[in-house]
């Protein structure tokens, strides 16, 4: 199932050149995302609240009580394909949803 982030963008000049960065925010990890990490990007919960984000229409009390972790069952995790970790490579595809073999030697 397709998901969002919660991230800002800001475009601003920077020595004279239009530049616009952008940044995901993060919160604690929940307890799926623990095992790995402390921290977990805020996935947004719903398409209704997606694109009010995204039209600007909280009012910064609103997306700071957004800014929590996913409720766990609605997440799954599955060792990723040792595959990612190497330099260079194919790094897109089918083959990396399948999960790993046994590692060897």
């Amino acid at each position: 199932e397709p998901f969002a982030f919660a991230g800002l963008t800001v475009s601003r000049e920077w020595e004279g050149e239009p530049m616009t960065s952008c940044t995901i925010i993060t919160t604690d990890a929940n307890d799926v995302v623990s095992k790995v990490h402390d921290r977990m990007p805020v996935i947004l919960p719903n398409e209704e609240v997606e694109q009010a984000w995204l039209a600007g229409e909280l009012s910064p009390e609103e997306a700071v009580s957004l800014c929590v972790p996913l409720d766990p069952n609605r997440m799954s995790a599955k060792p990723a394909n040792p595959v990612l970790n190497k330099v260079g490579g194919e790094k897109e595809g089918p083959d990396f949803l399948e999960a790993p073999g046994p590692e060897s030697d």
